[in-house]
């Protein structure tokens, strides 16, 4: 049900685009303080969204707020319900389309217990391809949960066949395992790409280099300790990154038209 992912090809413009002929996408929202949540993207991406899963706590900003529990009806709400409320829990069990699953593994964050429900194709039997998973929510806030779905997004970048996007109000990540071939990245035009960020997570990334950046990257090694290419500006609607060694997450703003 999945579309194969491009290893070699990111498209920032095509998943911000409404244009429900981009493709269909499923959206895990975690939880997150409602101040930071993007929702006019979410709001923009309505007509794209096959798949909604609400995870713990983000059932109660979708619940608060009138608009988004009027035009959104999730079909998933997963987590272990230390953060829901007991009343917002019980209004999506009584929602006859929401299948309501406990995941109290304390092992695994809430992400990476809501990706697995996800790819689990017997429960996400679709009519229409899925070309991305978007996950809205789960950075700011407490430093240890960004860490902890940081991770999680790491282990789950090497065998997820549709590509993981995370999206803040001013962001779009991706992580990316290395690729014998070069990566190409689609912006869409240069005000709404104007930052972008390379950075290394598990390993170092070995012999990077790039094109379409400012501060182009000619064999560099990216690591913790050493280089990392953050507050970088793409002067080009196409970046291209190659390099071997860990994963690297590339960021890039983007503004809503």
């Amino acid at each position: 049900i999945f579309q194969e992912a491009q290893n070699n090809q990111v498209d920032f413009a095509d998943l911000l685009d409404s244009n429900a002929s981009k493709g269909s996408i499923a959206v895990a929202c975690l939880n997150s303080e409602s101040a930071a949540y993007p929702i006019d993207l979410l709001l923009q991406l309505k007509n794209r969204i096959a798949y909604l899963a609400l995870v713990d706590g983000a059932c109660n900003l979708f619940y608060d707020n009138q608009m988004l529990c009027k035009e959104f009806e999730p079909q998933l709400v997963t987590g272990d319900f230390d953060s829901v409320r007991p009343e917002v829990l019980q209004y999506y069990k009584d929602l006859p389309s929401t299948e309501v699953i406990p995941t109290p593994d304390q092992d695994r964050t809430d992400f990476d217990k809501c990706l697995s429900c996800l790819l689990d194709s017997q429960r996400l039997n679709l009519n229409k391809e899925i070309a991305c998973i978007l996950v809205l929510g789960g950075l700011g806030g407490r430093v240890d949960h960004t860490f902890g779905n940081l991770h999680t997004l790491v282990k789950w970048s090497s065998q997820c066949k549709p590509r993981i996007y995370f999206a803040t109000q001013h962001d779009l990540w991706v992580c990316l395992p290395p690729c014998q071939e070069s990566v190409e990245c689609r912006l869409l035009r240069p005000r709404q790409g104007k930052y972008a960020g390379l950075i290394p997570l598990d390993q170092p990334c070995l012999n990077v280099h790039t094109s379409g950046l400012k501060w182009n990257l000619t064999g560099d090694t990216l690591s913790f300790t050493g280089l990392v290419s953050t507050s970088n500006e793409a002067v080009d609607e196409l970046i291209i990154a190659r390099w071997s060694g860990g994963h690297l997450l590339i960021t890039v703003t983007y503004e809503l038209t």
